[in-house]
């Protein structure tokens, strides 16, 4: 969380980025959303349409457009790479102070997993651009089904812990939500 600032000076809101490759519209990254906004000023920008499996592709031979969906939510035809760019360098009022790649439902636990992920690239993208990253997955129950609510709670506690705390230079994190219970 934010520091308190000399009396007299108002508390910086920490700034929270979310990005993942389903599309802006999923609801794992609206949830994540709204459970985020506890902690600081929460803004989407994710790709307008599913972009699995992208890795840290960037789109370079065709032009990207970005779409203002609400305030605080936009879309982009392009990768959740080109997401993080277009955000750090066009959208967002300032820096962020984190950002969260997902919740991808589904994990994204081996080697290859993570090496194809746009969920993990998003997050891999922020390291990239100094700002301390994180990408977030759920694993399914028995019956397939996703724990959304439980999985932003505990994405909001992470989330607050890196906030407080920071990350390493370079370290992003890969964070596999378990089913309950946990």
């Amino acid at each position: 969380m934010a520091k308190p600032e000399a009396a007299g000076t108002a508390v910086r809101k920490p700034l929270i980025l979310l990005t993942n490759d389903d599309g802006f519209f999923c609801e794992t990254i609206q949830v994540l959303h709204r459970r985020l906004r506890t902690l600081g000023r929460t803004f989407i920008v994710a790709p307008d349409r599913e972009k699995s499996a992208s890795s840290l592709a960037i789109t370079l031979r065709q032009p990207l457009r970005i779409h203002e969906i609400k305030p605080t939510v936009w879309a982009v035809e392009g990768t959740p790479a080109d997401c993080i760019y277009f955000a750090l360098r066009k959208v967002l009022p300032r820096r962020p102070d984190l950002i969260v790649s997902g919740m991808n439902p589904g994990p994204n636990l081996g080697q290859q997993d993570v090496n194809y992920s746009g969920t993990v690239a998003g997050a891999l993208q922020g390291t990239f651009l100094g700002v301390p990253s994180m990408a977030v997955s759920l694993l399914p129950d028995k019956r397939g089904r996703f724990a959304v609510r439980l999985g932003a709670e505990v994405t909001r506690q992470i989330a607050e812990h890196v906030l407080r705390s920071g990350l390493p230079p370079g370290v992003t994190l890969n964070v596999n939500i378990p089913a309950p219970p946990i």
